[in-house]
Parts: structure tokens; C-alpha cells; sequence
């Protein structure tokens, strides 16, 4: 099965192409329909507000909120990805073999650079993406870090605006 989200004007061109293979004898299902589960800009805001947060208290490795982010899609958004994505497993497999010879300063270099690369935390359901949200907020929130909560508390699936 393939799943395509169109972001771009690349994957739509993709879509059609892989459209246009299908003969009319092949047994293939084509659905379209709108994708209505990614994650919320309220999560996106609220996650960068605690990757700032997170810098600036000086408790973590990471003085920049983009290195908390990376960090973050390492220890919170890998797991989920492991557990949930079918291509991610494959791809995370073969690096950890390719580095795991190199010594730790250079592994924690490639670590970095293939989250930063490769694990997409705006791909997320908006289920996925709370599920990272809570236990970033529970890992963080243990160490003494101060995390804004929104107005809904601890419930970090926000429904999404009706437009």
C-alpha cells in the first residue's frame, strides 16, 4: 500500500504518474480524500515554545531551541516512528549499523544530523504528535524544567479550527 500526503506540486506530479501505471485489468483501489489528522499549529506552537523554554533553563545539553527541537525528535518523536511508521524502521536500522563502529562524539554527531534529516515530526498525526508532547512534557517536567500549559491542561490534542 502506498500512502501519499500532497504537500507540493512534486507530490501531486508523483500521484498522477503513479495513477497513469495503473492498467485497467490491475486490482487497485485509489482513494483521495482530505487529511484532517496532521498535527494542529497550536501543537507546533506550543512545542516550540517548550524547545525555548527548555534552552533557556539551562538544565539540558541544548542551548538553542533548534537543538532541543532535534533532540526531541531523537528521544520523543523516534520511538513513535519505530513503532508506528512501516518505512521509518528500515531507514533508522541501517544507520545505527552503518555508525555503530564510529567513536561517541562522531555517533553523536551523525545522531543529530539524521534527526535533523530524516525524522519528521510535522508528518504526525495529531495523536502522535500529543502523544510526543506528553511525554516530553513528563520527562521535562521531572527534571524541574517549567513548561507552559495552555488552557486545556495537560490534553495536548487540540482540536483543529472549523474553517
Amino acid at each position: 500500500m502506498i500512502e501519499i500526503y500532497i504537500k507540493d506540486p512534486f507530490e501531486k506530479a508523483f500521484c498522477i504518474e503513479e495513477i497513469k501505471k495503473i492498467s485497467y485489468t490491475d486490482k487497485k483501489v485509489v482513494i483521495i480524500k482530505k487529511k484532517d489528522d496532521s498535527c494542529t499549529h497550536k501543537q507546533q506552537k506550543l512545542h516550540w515554545k517548550w524547545c525555548s523554554e527548555i534552552a533557556a533553563s539551562g538544565m539540558g545539553a541544548d542551548d538553542l531551541k533548534e537543538d532541543v527541537y532535534i533532540r526531541c525528535k531523537w528521544q520523543f518523536a523516534r520511538p513513535i516512528l519505530l513503532r508506528d511508521d512501516d518505512v521509518y524502521p528500515v531507514l533508522d536500522s541501517a544507520f545505527l549499523k552503518k555508525i555503530e563502529f564510529y567513536a561517541e562524539d562522531i555517533r553523536r554527531r551523525f545522531i543529530k544530523e539524521f534527526a535533523d534529516r530524516y525524522i519528521s515530526i510535522q508528518r504526525m498525526t495529531i495523536k502522535q504528535r500529543a502523544e510526543l508532547m506528553t511525554e516530553m512534557y513528563r520527562y521535562w517536567s521531572e527534571r524541574g524544567v517549567q513548561l507552559t500549559l495552555p488552557p486545556e491542561g495537560k490534553n495536548f490534542e487540540f482540536k483543529k479550527n472549523k474553517s
